[in-house]
């Protein structure tokens, strides 16, 4: 009876609230002209094969003498490829919104009715679908009649052998960017476009590269080696799905020893103009890191939040070490709702902005799982000073190490391990942090000698090294 009542009361106050209101929608298909329609306003004119083309100057777009601004939208998979039906009233409902130009996404990622490649070719990525162009090339048409721009953007997500790419099925995940150095697949990606730009539009009487409605065309999509780096996909040691595998590790390590050859006479001018900058390492702040000789509560810091629902000890472990006998173990038996109720921290460092900083430790678990490493303040505003990482430990010792650069300011810093992920054992042993070194040439390296690389420095170390 309470709920009914309830129920009753609500109705009677939302019929008060709403009464007068009215649904309201915005009209995928309306063109038509009124005081509202913006491309009237902005006086968008038909594009034709003749039209003059938009070109960039001085970092701003023009048409002719004049400067243009775009004001675009975003079409991907089936939605940029419509049915002649809907493509006029697409195209003439954008010109009415005011967008005058459109970017069409992925064509080439999917098989029609998603994409513009042919299944009949399948797994080839390099043949479009009859039915798809014909209506990419009525749907550009109609934009361009209405004075809407066109860009392409190509992904190049998917790579075959039958397409000419030797070893495609060991490229990473996301491994686009083997393409900057990888021939066959500039190759395929030189086919592939040379094949769209030159396709003929019946309905424009061009071809896409002579076509002014198609102002813009991206040869690739998120797509950079450097962002690679970045993401540790170029590291030797990565185990995960992104990490460049062989053969295109040797392959992307003999062009950059090649490279060095062509800029540097001998080893030893290379190894001269790398000293320059080089340097050792600082001292280390933390003192006695190894565990041997003083417990590990003397050595850092531990707080257990117990308030949060955490309860865990740190012991003194004689049976497992990764180096010498003995090393820190951390029992967590419960957690709670922070990460950070189990911490484990070396106070009071100095903190210098713009310094570089190197730390390491070897760590296992008693089972597959994650912590967290920081250099952080110490005190209110809380924050990273430049490190926050999580590190995926396994149940064999294994060494964690990288480089940082101390972005901010505060009184002091910490450098600390968060536990609190989960319950179970975590050992740490080894544990430094000091400013970092920066190496030269490395003894054993030499790019003219064929058994002895040049390494790729890795992101996690980019400040090891004079040559970053």
């Amino acid at each position: 009876m309470k709920i009914a009542f309830t129920l009753f009361i609500l109705i009677l106050i939302c019929s008060f609230v709403f009464a007068g209101w009215y649904p309201y929608y915005i009209p995928w298909s309306d063109g038509t002209s009124s005081p509202l329609h913006v491309g009237e306003r902005l006086g968008m004119v038909p594009i034709t094969c003749d039209s003059q083309r938009i070109y960039v100057r001085d970092g701003h777009i023009y048409r002719g003498a004049k400067r243009i601004r775009l004001f675009g939208t975003c079409l991907i998979y089936s939605a940029a490829i419509p049915t002649h039906a809907i493509a006029d009233s697409i195209a003439d409902n954008l010109a009415k919104m005011g967008f005058n130009a459109l970017r069409f996404h992925a064509l080439d990622d999917r098989y029609f009715p998603l994409g513009i490649l042919d299944s009949t070719f399948r797994p080839s990525m390099l043949h479009f679908s009859p039915e798809a162009m014909d209506r990419l090339d009525y749907f550009i048409n109609a934009l361009a009649q209405r004075g809407i721009y066109i860009d392409i953007c190509n992904t190049f997500r998917w790579w075959r052998e039958i397409d000419g790419v030797p070893y495609a099925d060991s490229l990473p995940k996301r491994g686009n960017f083997v393409m900057y150095f990888y021939k066959p697949m500039e190759r395929v990606m030189a086919r592939y476009i040379t094949s769209l730009l030159t396709h003929y539009n019946p309905y424009r009487l061009c071809t896409y590269a002579q076509d002014p409605a198609i102002a813009m065309f991206e040869l690739t999509n998120e797509n950079s080696i450097f962002h690679a780096w970045y993401n540790g996909a170029l590291e030797p040691s990565s185990e995960t799905e992104y990490a460049l595998k062989e053969p295109f590790r040797s392959i992307l390590d003999s062009i950059w020893n090649h490279w060095l050859t062509t800029r540097y006479p001998s080893r030893d001018s290379l190894e001269s103009a790398w000293a320059v900058g080089a340097h050792p390492a600082g001292s280390c702040f933390v003192h006695n890191g190894d565990f041997e000789t003083i417990p590990p509560e003397s050595v850092m810091q531990f707080l257990c939040y117990t308030s949060l629902g955490d309860t865990a000890e740190i012991l003194w472990d004689s049976t497992s070490a990764a180096s010498g006998r003995k090393s820190a173990k951390i029992v967590i038996h419960s957690v709670g709702s922070e990460v950070w109720g189990v911490f484990y921290q070396k106070k009071d460092l100095p903190v210098v902005v713009g310094r570089k900083m190197y730390y390491r430790f070897y760590a296992k678990a008693s089972h597959k799982r994650l912590i967290s490493v920081g250099f952080t303040r110490q005190a209110l505003p809380w924050g990273s000073l430049g490190l926050d990482e999580n590190k995926q430990l396994d149940t064999i010792w294994k060494l964690y190490d990288g480089t940082f650069i101390i972005d901010d300011t505060s009184v002091a810093g910490r450098f600390r391990f968060m536990l609190a992920q989960d319950t179970g054992t975590v050992w740490l042993d080894e544990v430094e942090i000091c400013e970092s070194p920066a190496y030269g040439l490395l003894p054993d390296e030499n790019p003219f000698s064929s058994d002895s690389a040049v390494r790729l420095a890795d992101w996690s170390h980019r400040w090891l090294y004079s040559r970053s």
